[in-house]
């Protein structure tokens, strides 16, 4: 994800320097939802440990192979819906956050 391939499929107004660490990307991806208006600019503060924990703590599961899949399809599956799942957290819109 933070590699240069990730780096690369990055739109241009999001790429980082050439020497971005990862959690500087996701960063700058992290302002560019708000930017875009896909994540309500209330929702921004603190997004990259949301963001990070999440998806580190599916790495480090699957790094250690705890048998939270049973196939390289069932993890990729896995990891789709919690990409999803993060992405939802992170853009949805509470009402309660939106301003009149």
């Amino acid at each position: 994800m933070f590699g240069e391939c990730g780096a690369r499929c990055l739109p241009d107004h999001v790429a980082g320097p050439d020497d971005a660490s990862p959690w500087t990307l996701l960063a700058t991806s992290l302002d560019a939802l708000v930017v875009d208006r896909a994540m309500p600019p209330a929702r921004r503060p603190g997004a990259e440990l949301k963001a990070w924990s999440a998806v580190h703590g599916f790495a480090s599961l699957a790094i250690d192979d705890l048998d939270m899949a049973p196939s390289a399809r069932a993890r990729a599956a896995a990891l789709e819906q919690l990409l999803a799942f993060v992405v939802r957290g992170l853009c949805a819109v509470d009402h309660s956050e939106v301003e009149d």
